[in-house]
């Protein structure tokens, strides 16, 4: 995979894939977490969500093993005993809790690519074509997770250089707004901190441009995890 085929990539796996080793566990479960939680609603039941909220604290480091143990057994009944329409995507919740965390990242999406698939059949009118139903689906799922991948990861080939003197100017403030921000999940404060970034003499439109997005983000935002001072992949 090139520069290119990642910019204008449609296989969420492909990228995956190109990702191979690079990619930390955090940001793997987390891409897991994310793809479940387009389908929050679809959950009639709370272990499935109680599932995924501990597999992003499992992805941060705040879980115990004991807690994770104890909810993956119990997500995985509940997957078992999940409502037939929506067996899929409680296997995907499930799926988020694996001890490894690059599996979590291939089995949790192609659940949900599943169960999208099962949605669209089920809802689809009388007089469309099934196939075409099905084709457009999982086209649109791995449209999706695409664009998560890319707010996870970023442009790998081009990765930003953040210059010291933003990071420290004023008493070090911009990595203060990043991690209350993170720390809070408060997306839609994340234009003050482009402003926060210009004030300190940042001209990386990359960053600043992904910053001034009012959708899209995710725990585990590239840019924010950047100035956050994660320094991860």
């Amino acid at each position: 995979m090139n520069e290119l085929d990642w910019l204008t990539g449609a296989d969420p796996v492909a990228m995956l894939d190109h990702l191979g080793g690079s990619a930390t566990p955090r940001k793997l479960r987390l891409f897991a977490c994310a793809c479940v939680r387009r389908f929050w609603t679809d959950f009639r039941y709370p272990i499935p969500r109680e599932a995924v909220h501990l597999a992003e604290r499992f992805a941060e480091g705040t879980a115990t093993p004991e807690e994770v143990e104890a909810m993956r057994g119990q997500a995985d009944q509940s997957a078992g005993n999940a409502p037939e329409l929506d067996q899929y995507a409680y296997m995907a919740a499930a799926a988020t809790l694996v001890e490894d965390a690059a599996e979590a990242a291939r089995n949790a999406p192609e659940y949900i690519r599943l169960h999208a698939i099962r949605i669209a059949a089920y809802e689809m009118i009388y007089s469309e074509n099934e196939a075409e139903a099905v084709a457009r689906a999982r086209r649109d799922e791995a449209h999706h997770q695409v664009e998560l991948l890319n707010e996870l990861f970023g442009n790998p080939f081009r990765p930003v250089v953040l210059e010291p003197h933003w990071l420290a100017w004023s008493g070090d403030i911009v990595v203060g707004m990043a991690r209350e921000i993170e720390e809070a999940q408060r997306f839609a404060e994340l234009p003050y901190l482009a402003d926060a970034l210009m004030d300190a003499g940042c001209t990386e439109e990359t960053i600043l441009r992904h910053l001034r997005q009012t959708e899209g983000h995710i725990r585990g935002c590239w840019a924010l995890d950047a100035l956050a001072g994660r320094g991860e992949v």
